[in-house]
């Protein structure tokens, strides 16, 4: 198969044979051709359509061989020869994808006649997802058919009816892409059709081959002119040389570095000087894009040789450092700080002077890898610009000295033996007045009214024979002013010519130290009488000699009124011991810290703290002492409070204690309550009772409910419970609380209980929380009328109050339900009752209250997101109303059913009395259970030991805080964690440690059907 395009002649002789046997066919010569004559009309017709659509075809393909010769870019080449294939009806739509080298990968499309379908085929293309016409197209170097209709193809429906062919691209080896056209299915076989079709392809792919051929040697013609140009940049630079003679050491080691990173074509670079005995290296010039990238917030100028990182090895080793894999490891390599440029290779040459390396160059980030030759071009250069760098540097160094003599705050002359000036440095100039050129005119006597020309020369002998010479002389100024100025004089020989060098300095100021040393009296007292601390002088009989401003001012006095007065005339009458004690320690001479308190004019109490030490005469005899006083009211102001703290905190610390006393009790009782409530529902169930006594059982039943309300208040007060929130009617919440309120409250005051008759609407609130706000409100009424009085408790419904100024908490919503407690006591004042909600604000005697009530109370409401509004006048009573948001949520109540017998499963029973364990034995023996008893914790492991596979369920009566879970239950619980449990507890605190459904937590008191209920859930509960 020729990989060549037909010649334009080939295509013509191809177009002119097939129109010769159409017009035969139409000429009536049909001798050769059998069959009847329906035949021969249906063969002429197939075979003018077949002529026609083989005329397009050979168009087509004329058409894409010119775009062949045009087009050099290869996406506008498949782009341009799909257009052209179904444009002349050649083919009805066809469609071009292009492969990187690996064959993998698509990595251009171009398709025509689709009238945007080809989307989706050429997204599958991006993503890998090859269709199976391409896959086996791409495996062999022959047309491949889709047969008509196609299958398996995104763009089976753009076919419409026809078939399609597929071939690769490929010449020489080299694998390109895959070209794709649809045709009627009749040609889709047709020898004529495929070998046209194979060769459309194979020109298409000779001339990707062609593009790509020419691509490369662009790429290798490119690569050349960059070789020139980075030869002629090279030689541009040692060129430029010359041009540098008058330039600063900047503006060389600049020049230096642009060239040699333009030299290397590298992205950065630095070019310094190394100190004479190669320690240090300082950085003269970076590469702007250097700075540019790099991000470091410190960047530093100077490095130290043995500390510097793998760039510094080029010194270190005294040779060149070539690393064109900077990633690599590397034994000198230290780490790049945060925010350094990121480094890919490195080329660092070091230079050399008489023996000794004075510079040192580096470039990083070649596109390329560094070579030897790059080293040799760099060195070669350096060598040619290192004259002017090292001359410049002298300059640099000159200039620095110049610098500093001419920056000194002392004036410096240069005299020569006729003393005229020869040279004088900028601080003279400044301090004379005169300019540089004036000076270099002038001799010692223009500025020295003291040495005139006669006196000079045995000056200048006395000079020369002393060698230095400190002196006080005068020196005139421009305007004729004399300085008071000290001088310095060393002879010096510089060139065989020995002169002067004279520094001078001003004076002015030391001459003016009397002056200043007179107003110090007047500055110090200045700096006592704006101090901050009070300062007390008194003598030797205590009396008054001297206050400053701060001190009279803490006093309420005026200084004036203070002085005279002995200080026993400012302290309280209880204090006098201690001050006596302390003066005795100031007459021995002994200093001491300590806190005093004064009355102050007002009458105030005024603490300090006092620094004070004794005053002596010349002869050393006590003559007073002297005291720094700072006021620190205020700080025994704050320690009170803190006092206050710490006893309202061991309040509440008994409180505490108290509230565990009651949780105990309740427990035990509950323990109690339950056998007894048990028992009376054995008795109850037994047959025979008469009427009266069914009622004593019931009163009995009755007072059994109300103690459990009790013991309830009581776990309420004893411990601070989790919020556990549910739909609830306050009415209820009230009256279960009614026991506790009353018999909290004395006999002198009356309760009154008022709820509505209707049904109250549900609010969200926690019962026990609820009962603490009661018992809190009811306790500070209780104490607000200790006369007795009359407390009334109201529960109303009704919309959201008017919001007033002094409400506590977020605003009541739409709806809501009101707790009222309104007493007759004492009432607040309106300066109470804006403090009422402070904490550890109480107006009851200190044994009597912790001022947290009410802070208490808010916190709750507030978790409740509810309002608390209080009114109160004096005399006239209080009213608190607590207002619950009311919800949408129904109250649902647990219907137990009733509890079914067992079938001999076998339960170990242990904690609680033994009333209680009997009880529950006995109870449990009636439904047909079997109980082993267990005493206490030994009993439990011993019976588990013996019977613990038959065990279906343990029964635990535990105390009511989590952090007391039984260490033998624990045990069992780790050696079977499959065994069922139920824990009776005074309150749910073992909710958040055993959420497992295999664990049941039953409250005391409680009934022996609701611990029957349990038994026979938990057992159903399957294993596991």
């Amino acid at each position: 198969m020729s990989h060549f395009p037909p010649s334009y002649e080939e295509l013509a002789r191809r177009c002119r044979k097939a129109e010769a046997l159409l017009e035969a066919i139409r000429s009536g010569r049909t001798e050769t051709m059998e069959g009847d004559e329906g035949t021969v009309i249906l063969r002429l017709a197939e075979v003018e359509e077949r002529a026609a659509h083989i005329k397009q075809v050979l168009l087509a393909i004329r058409n894409v061989n010119q775009l062949i010769v045009q087009e050099n870019d290869p996406q506008r080449l498949i782009e341009r020869a799909c257009t052209l294939l179904t444009e002349t009806m050649g083919y009805f739509n066809a469609w071009i994808a292009l492969l990187d080298e690996s064959g993998k990968t698509v990595t251009r499309t171009a398709a025509a006649g689709f009238d945007g379908g080809f989307d989706i085929l050429r997204g599958g293309l991006e993503r890998g997802e090859f269709p199976p016409c391409m896959s086996r197209a791409l495996a062999q170097d022959a047309p491949v058919v889709v047969e008509d209709p196609p299958t398996g193809c995104p763009v089976a429906g753009e076919y419409g009816g026809r078939a399609g062919l597929a071939h690769r691209l490929a010449f020489d080896g080299r694998l390109f892409g895959i070209l794709v056209v649809s045709v009627p299915g009749a040609y889709a076989h047709d020898d004529e059709e495929q070998r046209l079709f194979q060769e459309v392809a194979c020109d298409l792919a000779f001339a990707l081959h062609k593009i790509d051929s020419e691509a490369c040697h662009l790429a290798e013609r490119l690569q050349a002119e960059r070789n020139l140009n980075s030869a002629y940049s090279k030689l541009q630079a040692l060129w430029s040389v010359a041009s540098l003679s008058d330039a600063n050491i900047k503006n060389v080691a600049d020049h230096i570095l642009a060239s040699i990173v333009r030299m290397t074509q590298s992205r950065y670079g630095f070019y310094g000087f190394v100190n004479d005995d190669e320690s240090i290296m300082t950085i003269h010039a970076w590469s702007g894009e250097a700075m540019q990238d790099c991000s470091l917030v410190d960047q530093p100028q100077v490095f130290p040789v043995c500390k510097a990182g793998i760039w510094a090895e080029a010194i270190r080793r005294r040779e060149t450092l070539i690393v064109n894999d900077y990633a690599a490891v590397h034994e000198a390599k230290k780490g790049l700080p945060p925010g350094h440029v990121a480094l890919t290779n490195l080329l660092v040459v070091p230079f050399y002077a008489h023996g000794k390396i004075t510079a040192v160059a580096a470039v990083a980030n070649r596109p390329a890898d560094y070579t030897a030759e790059d080293a040799t071009q760099l060195n070669a250069f350096l060598t040619s610009i290192q004259a002017i760098s090292e001359g410049k540097r002298a300059e640099e160094a000159l200039r620095i000295v110049r610098y500093s003599v001419d920056h000194l705050a002392d004036s410096m002359f240069w005299i020569n033996e006729q003393g005229a000036v020869m040279d004088v440095n900028e601080a003279a100039c400044r301090n004379l007045g005169y300019s540089r050129a004036e000076l270099l005119t002038m001799c010692v006597a223009d500025i020295d009214p003291h040495f005139p020309a006669e006196k000079w020369p045995s000056h200048w002998e006395e000079i020369q024979q002393r060698g230095v010479m400190v002196m006080e002389t005068e020196h005139r100024t421009k305007i004729g002013e004399l300085l008071p100025m000290e001088l310095v004089i060393h002879n010096q020989e510089f060139g065989n010519v020995r002169y002067n060098c004279v520094l001078g300095r001003d004076v002015t100021e030391r001459k003016r130290a009397e002056m200043a040393l007179r107003e110090s009296e007047d500055r110090c007292r200045r700096i006592v009488d704006t101090a901050q601390e009070g300062i007390w002088v008194m003598d030797a009989r205590r009396r008054t000699t001297f206050v400053n401003p701060r001190m009279a001012e803490m006093l309420g006095f005026a200084p004036e009124e203070m002085l005279g007065r002995p200080v026993e005339d400012f302290m309280y009458a209880e204090d006098l011991g201690d001050h006596t004690q302390r003066m005795r320690e100031r007459y021995q001479g002994r200093a001491g810290r300590y806190e005093r308190r004064f009355r102050g004019k007002d009458g105030r109490e005024i603490w300090t703290s006092v620094s004070a030490v004794a005053l002596k005469d010349h002869a050393g005899r006590f003559a007073g002492s002297f005291g720094m006083f700072a006021d620190i009211t205020e700080y025994k102001r704050a320690e009170e409070e803190h006092r206050c703290l710490e006893e309202h905190f061991r309040q509440l610390q008994k409180m505490d204690a108290a509230g565990r006393l009651a949780a105990g009790f309740a427990h035990d009782l509950a323990n109690l309550l339950s056998v007894i409530r048990s028992q009376i529902e054995r008795v109850n169930l037994a047959a025979g009772l008469d009427e009266p006594a069914r009622e004593g059982l019931a009163m009995i039943q009755q007072a059994a409910k109300q103690a459990t309300a009790m013991i309830e208040a009581l776990r309420t007060f004893g411990r601070a419970e989790p919020t556990h929130k549910l739909p609830v009617n306050l009415g209820e919440v009230v009256r279960e609380a009614e026991p506790i309120l009353r018999y909290s409250l004395p006999a002198r005051i009356k309760l009154d209980i008022e709820l509505p008759s209707e049904s109250l609407p549900p609010v969200m609130a926690d019962r026990a929380q609820i009962h603490q706000v009661m018992l809190n409100l009811a306790l500070n009424a209780r104490d607000a009328m200790p006369d007795g009085g009359r407390l009334r408790v109201a529960v109303t419904c009704g919309d959201a109050l008017e919001v007033r100024p002094d409400d506590r908490g977020p605003p009541a919503g739409p709806g809501h339900v009101r707790l009222s407690f309104v007493d007759t006591g004492a009432g607040m004042s309106p300066e109470t009752l804006e403090r009422a909600f402070e904490p550890f604000f109480s107006t009851k005697p200190r044994d009597r209250g912790t001022g947290l009530g009410l802070l208490i109370v808010q916190g709750i409401v507030n978790e409740h997101d509810g309002r608390i509004q209080i009114e109160s006048r004096v005399h006239h009573g209080t009213a608190v109303h607590i207002l619950l948001p009311i919800v949408s949520h129904q109250i649902v109540e647990d219907a137990e059913p009733p509890p079914a017998s067992g079938n001999g499963e076998l339960i170990l029973l242990a904690g609680g009395s033994r009333y209680l364990r009997g009880t529950i034995a006995a109870y449990l023996d009636s439904l047909q259970y079997q109980i082993l008893l267990c005493d206490d914790e030994n009993s439990v492991l011993a019976q588990w030991g013996k019977r613990g596979p038959e065990t279906r369920l343990l029964i635990i009566s535990v105390t009511d805080s989590p952090d007391e879970f039984p260490s033998h239950l624990q045990a069992i619980l780790d050696d079977e964690p499959r065994v069922p449990v139920i824990i009776l507890c005074g309150k749910d605190g073992f909710a958040q440690a055993t959420n497992d459904k295999r664990t049941i937590i039953i409250s005391e008191p409680f009934c022996m059907t609701d611990l029957a209920g349990a038994v026979s859930r938990i057992l159903t509960v399957p294993a596991g």
